[in-house]
């Protein structure tokens, strides 16, 4: 049987909540990777900043077997079109769908790990390119990734280490 070297294996993600009750699958690598900085993402998260990624809407799949373990509400922010999904048992913020740019933001921390390394599985396809949202910072981060006070390439990039 031939096989075709040039095909690029597909990747795929598991990921849950914090109880288990909420779970769901992301197909292929993420449109972004990075650290955000933004004060929605603090105080949604009380830390100082998370591993965000963009997924396609079509890479995204609820895997738990019951219908009403999330529930969804529309953002507080006049205007915006995203809807945010929570677990109905934990309350964990799962991420939000924005169902006109055909998108889900969510975080690398809901990602299935491996059992020894407890790194999260295939990390390598989700390394983070740059900070986002610096300017409202909480802390430094000396790390060599860019820095920019809006999303990457679409805003200004901070002269910063």
């Amino acid at each position: 049987m031939q096989t075709d070297s040039t095909i690029t294996p597909k990747f795929s993600f598991e990921a849950s909540c914090f109880c288990g009750a909420a779970s769901w699958r992301l197909e292929g690598e993420p449109l972004l990777s990075v650290y955000c900085h933004c004060t929605g993402c603090q105080r949604r998260t009380g830390a100082p900043f998370i591993h965000g990624l963009h997924f396609p809407a079509t890479s995204f799949s609820w895997t738990h077997q019951n219908s009403d373990a999330v529930f969804s509400t529309t953002s507080l922010n006049p205007g915006s079109q995203w809807l945010t999904y929570r677990c109905q048992t934990c309350y964990t913020h799962i991420g939000a769908m924005n169902p006109f740019l055909n998108l889900w933001t969510l975080k690398a921390a809901h990602l299935s790990r491996d059992p020894v390394t407890k790194l999260v599985k295939n990390a390598d396809k989700i390394k983070a390119t740059a900070h986002i949202f610096y300017d409202t910072r909480a802390l430094d981060v000396p790390d060599g990734l860019p820095k920019w006070d809006g999303y990457e390439n679409k805003s200004n990039r901070l002269d910063l280490p």
